[in-house]
């Protein structure tokens, strides 16, 4: 029989609410997403990303990277105005749940 190549493709990616998703493809429908195609992240005005910003579509059909997430600045602000050690917003994804994460300490 004869041997096929086919072309490895990764997931479509969610929607980026309050942002923008900017994708580098071989493919003008990002739907088709393939290995080595990446995809940037950038957020709205007064929004802060969290998770990756950026992903790149792997040999094995998965993205690199986290789930990104665009926080809105302000309610991102922790005491002060710092989002160190005192608290952080956190985003990411795992199997397919989004799980959004926001320490405070008081």
């Amino acid at each position: 029989s004869d041997a096929m190549c086919t072309r490895v493709r990764c997931s479509l990616l969610s929607g980026l609410t309050n942002g923008a998703i900017s994708c580098l493809s071989e493919s003008s429908n990002i739907s088709m997403a393939s290995y080595e195609d990446t995809c940037s992240f950038t957020c709205n005005t007064n929004y802060t990303l969290t998770g990756s910003d950026s992903r790149t579509c792997q040999i094995d059909g998965t993205w690199t990277g986290v789930q990104s997430l665009c926080v809105n600045a302000s309610e991102a602000k922790i005491s002060g105005g710092s989002t160190g050690s005192s608290g952080a917003a956190i985003g990411g994804a795992v199997a397919g749940v989004l799980i959004v994460v926001i320490v405070v300490t008081i």
